[in-house]
């Protein structure tokens, strides 16, 4: 009768102890995979048939330029480039902050930070508005003994895109910059410049 016991308890303490681990792994990144790099790729391939207003700013030197035919490839690398695969998403992120999905938003915002200082990728968000995708926030850090340089990147399917920056490097002053690009279609551009 005591073996039963002994055996009884020993099975309920080992069940207790695996289902806490597989409720923690859960807790830390609870949302299934979502594929950033292919969903830009997917981005630039619905970009082909607009142009880029685009408005640099760096250190108060403002360049304003409309750019027909852009090389989105090169134009988004910043963006297509991210070090986001479906390992890092499991390992490297945790989920910090989520839209409660019972209030029943239009809009929802799930944001994860990384578990590791050495990530250069320290946040990022994604936005759903109707369990679709609409936009991305993303904040780099890169600092060493020479230089520190934070960079925030924003990407909103079919309206643009930001790219925020402050660098500071020793025995240097700050530099800022910022990068703004809105997509419009080829039709609304030629209206507004003809003015019609």
């Amino acid at each position: 009768m005591k073996q039963l016991l002994y055996i009884l308890l020993s099975f309920l303490f080992i069940s207790t102890l695996s289902c806490g681990n597989n409720a923690l792994d859960a807790a830390q990144n609870p949302l299934p995979y979502f594929d950033v790099n292919a969903w830009m790729q997917d981005q630039v391939e619905l970009l082909e048939q607009m142009e880029l207003q685009k408005r640099t700013l760096w250190n108060s030197k403002n360049i304003k330029d409309t750019v027909f035919s852009p090389d989105w490839e090169k134009e988004l690398q910043d963006f297509l480039q991210l070090p986001i695969s479906e390992s890092s998403w499991k390992n490297d992120f945790i989920l910090v902050a989520q839209t409660d999905p019972r209030k029943m938003l239009p809009t929802e915002i799930s944001t994860f930070q990384s578990r590791t200082k050495r990530n250069k990728l320290r946040e990022f968000s994604i936005t759903y508005r109707d369990k679709k995708v609409l936009s991305l926030d993303l904040k780099f850090n890169q600092e060493t003994w020479l230089k520190r340089r934070d960079v925030n990147l924003k990407f909103v399917s079919g309206q643009g895109y930001e790219i925020r920056g402050v660098q500071k490097t020793r025995f240097f002053p700050e530099e800022s910059f910022s990068i703004a690009g809105t997509f419009v279609s080829t039709a609304n551009l030629f209206k507004a410049l003809l003015g019609v």
